[in-house]
Parts: structure tokens; C-alpha cells; sequence
């Protein structure tokens, strides 16, 4: 298994996707913290409650990515139990969405600290954005699995962004999210289980 995971963890690594989805997300995060700092208008910390769109990103070009350039077969035969593979592959993800997770939501509040302090909410609601924003890497990842079709995937999980955006912080939260988690999870697992990739 822990070959499986850092083989996994070099796979993504070895990708431009994990850098460009890191600073766009960062960007657009950072973006709205300064429109919400500057006018007034949306929660000082709206652009931490919104790393998550990273990380879906992240997870979900990773998922469809793998049947896009066909990287999953060999994926399979370097590690033939494909549970362990699927297991190695939700894990890495899981990994690479709380670095993005930290990198992103540090950023932000340090925005916010230096232009108006935190609040006494601040850390709990820092939290929840760290473990929200984790959550959706291994789900995107699922879901770029069972769509296939990246570009598809892609703007499946914009559109939820979009539409999601307004309640950002609010819902759902880690809590109901970490069942979707695993929902997803289980459901992802199943289908690569099964599917023919050759």
C-alpha cells in the first residue's frame, strides 16, 4: 500500500495540472478576499470558504484524467489488486487536498489578518474550511472516475462551484460532506473495480 500511495503521490507530482489548479484556485480564492475586504460586500473570510474549488478541480482531473490519457490501465497492472489501487489513489488525494487546503486558506486569512485581524470565529471557521476544502479532492476524484469524460467532469464540478459559491461556509458541511465522501468513494470503487479499462 505505501508503494502504491507514493506512486501515486509522484504520478500527480509529475503532471502540470497540480501547479496550474493550485494557483488558479489560490488566485480566484485570494480574488475574492480582496473584493470582500475592499468593498465591504461578503464575509471577510468568503475566499477561504472557497478553496474547495480547487481541490475539486484538482481531484476531478485526476479521476477523468486517468481514462483521458489512458493512464489507468497501467495504473492496474502496477498494482493488480485494484482495490489497493483505488484505496492508494483516494489517499493521495486525500494528501494533496489538505496541502492545497492549508496552502490556499493560510494564504487567504494571512490577507485578511494584515488588513483587518481575526475574529474570535476565525479559527473555527478556518478549520472547517482546511477539512471542507480536503474532503473535496478524493470526491472530485470519484467523480472524474465514474464521469470519465474530463472535460465534462470539469465543467460539472464549475458549475457546482458556481452555484455552490453563495453558500460557501454554510453548506454543506465537513460533516455532511465526509458521507458524501464516502459515498462517492464507495461508489468510484466499485465502478473501477468492475470496468473493463483495456
Amino acid at each position: 500500500m505505501t508503494r502504491a500511495l507514493r506512486a501515486e503521490l509522484v504520478k500527480l507530482r509529475s503532471t502540470r495540472a497540480w501547479w496550474v489548479v493550485l494557483l488558479l484556485g489560490l488566485g480566484y480564492c485570494l480574488a475574492v478576499t480582496g473584493v470582500a475586504l475592499g468593498t465591504g460586500r461578503g464575509a471577510a473570510y468568503g475566499g477561504a470558504e472557497r478553496a474547495y474549488a480547487g481541490t475539486l478541480v484538482l481531484g476531478v482531473l485526476g479521476g477523468a484524467g486517468e481514462y483521458r490519457h489512458r493512464t489507468i490501465a497501467a495504473t492496474l497492472l502496477a498494482v493488480p489488486r485494484r482495490g489497493r489501487a483505488v484505496a492508494a489513489g483516494l489517499a493521495a488525494y486525500l494528501i494533496a487536498g489538505l496541502g492545497y487546503a492549508v496552502v490556499i486558506v493560510g494564504a487567504t486569512a494571512a490577507v485578511v489578518l494584515a488588513v483587518r485581524g481575526l475574529s474570535a470565529t476565525a479559527p473555527a471557521l478556518l478549520l472547517g474550511a482546511v477539512l471542507t476544502a480536503t474532503l473535496y479532492a478524493p470526491i472530485g476524484l470519484a467523480v472524474g472516475a465514474l464521469v470519465r469524460d474530463q472535460a465534462a467532469a470539469v465543467a460539472g464540478a464549475l458549475v457546482y462551484i458556481g452555484w455552490t459559491a453563495p453558500y460557501a461556509g454554510r453548506w454543506p458541511g465537513p460533516a455532511v460532506l465526509l458521507g458524501c465522501a464516502v459515498v462517492l468513494a464507495a461508489v468510484g470503487a466499485r465502478v473501477t473495480l468492475r470496468r473493463d479499462v483495456t
